[in-house]
């Protein structure tokens, strides 16, 4: 199946957990082991007996912090499944927990992935990943390029879905959608120029198609609907909505582009609105964040 199902989706953020999850806490037994390398005279030192509450030696104070780190970050992602399935986000951040910035990127990442599960990162995600990120003391710029690198993997991966599942006829037209998206507005935000490489991608890289599709734009050809199997037409909708917002500009031509598209795609008004406003707002909600 293309696009799972929910009880299939649940089933993959919980194999991700579990993948993810286990790349970190072979991180942190890793910090561990490092610790008593180099400190070996330190590994059954005793502690003060002016603090009762210290552990009998360094080995234990680090056992216990390590398990400690592994409880939060398997807490952390078994929140981020609950909070990609539920409408209303209920905000309870995590506690905060100082990791290694190489680390803490890693629970970012797996967060990410576990959100995007068969979905698109929703404003419950972004306000989740944001208590995360602050949890861990992470910067907003950081915590945005892990965002832009996960979502640079996910439209690679839809595009070679599309390579893989449309006709080349419907493959170029996408690409001249995507071209005309990107220039509605008569500029190139530079947040717009990362989707040249899937226009790419889609005309398999071939320097004919490319100067085809550059010829018609120039000549503003007509753009005759290939039509579409049901499954694929709101995730491309949705895919091109996000382009002519992604500057935080929503113009007259971009406005009339995306009715087009809707009308083509045969989407009501209702329908359209399904897809426009949820990616509007995480749009908008991204860049108050992050």
């Amino acid at each position: 199946m293309l696009f799972p199902k929910e009880t299939d989706i649940l089933e993959n953020q919980k194999q991700t957990k579990l993948t993810c999850t286990a790349e970190i806490f072979e991180d942190l037994d890793y910090a561990a082991s490092l610790i008593e390398c180099i400190f070996p005279e330190l590994k059954n030192a005793e502690s003060s007996q002016n603090d009762p509450k210290s552990y009998s030696s360094l080995s234990t104070q680090t056992s216990m912090r390590i398990r400690k780190c592994k409880l939060w970050i398997g807490d952390v992602f078994e929140a981020a499944i609950s909070a990609s399935r539920v409408e209303e986000f209920e905000e309870i951040p995590p506690e905060v927990l100082k990791l290694p910035e190489k680390t803490a990127r890693k629970v970012i990442q797996g967060v990410l992935k576990i959100l995007t599960c068969g979905n698109e990162l929703s404003d419950n995600g972004y306000m989740f990943l944001s208590d995360v990120a602050n949890a861990l003391e992470i910067a907003p710029f950081v915590t945005d390029t892990c965002i832009e690198q996960h979502q640079y993997e996910k439209r690679k991966n839809f595009t070679l879905l599309l390579r893989k599942n449309l006709t080349e006829k419907q493959r170029f037209w996408v690409a001249r959608m995507l071209w005309r998206a990107i220039h509605a507005d008569r500029l190139v935000h530079t947040r717009e120029y990362k989707y040249f490489e899937n226009i790419l991608q889609l005309l398999d890289y071939d320097q004919g198609k490319i100067a085809r599709l550059e010829k018609e734009m120039d000549e503003s050809a007509p753009l005759p609907f290939p039509g579409f199997d049901p499954q694929f037409k709101a995730q491309i909708f949705q895919y091109i909505v996000e382009i002519v917002m992604i500057d935080g500009e929503y113009s007259t031509e971009e406005a009339s582009l995306i009715k087009t598209l809707g009308n083509m795609f045969e989407f009501d008004e209702h329908e359209q609105d399904n897809i426009i406003q949820p990616v509007a707002s995480a749009l908008m909600l991204r860049r108050s964040l992050f």
